[in-house]
């Protein structure tokens, strides 16, 4: 016998689903990680319940919704790494021309940046 009815178990799905959705949008990635047990054991169900084929699509688009807004997070997350790989040290000056084009400096020239693992 079920845990849960169809529609309560459709609605635990996209519940999980739409937290998913927001947790990615927040870049809340320790959350990420909280929900992922709760999303899997749900998953883990779903062959023990008959969904409605309109429920079924809709956790399907929004799946599809999810593993999009993942992509953009991944390509995001890739493009800071690399961006920090290649910069190599941070500008802590300012620098500025005069009246007669002569630039002129503020500050220190540059900072290593120290990377912690």
């Amino acid at each position: 016998m079920p845990l849960f009815s169809s529609r309560n178990f459709a609605d635990q799905l996209e519940d999980i689903l739409d937290r998913e959705y927001s947790l990615m949008a927040a870049a809340d990635f320790e959350g990420l990680s909280r929900l992922l047990p709760q999303k899997e054991d749900l998953f883990d169900l779903l062959e023990h319940h008959e969904i409605e084929l309109n429920d079924l699509r809709a956790l399907r688009d929004k799946a599809e919704r999810n593993q999009r807004m993942l992509d953009c997070v991944k390509r995001g997350v890739k493009s800071a790494i690399a961006r920090l790989d290649t910069s190599g040290s941070v500008p802590q000056a300012l620098t500025t021309y005069d009246n007669s084009g002569h630039k002129l400096n503020f500050g220190d020239k540059t900072s290593t940046m120290k990377r912690r693992a």
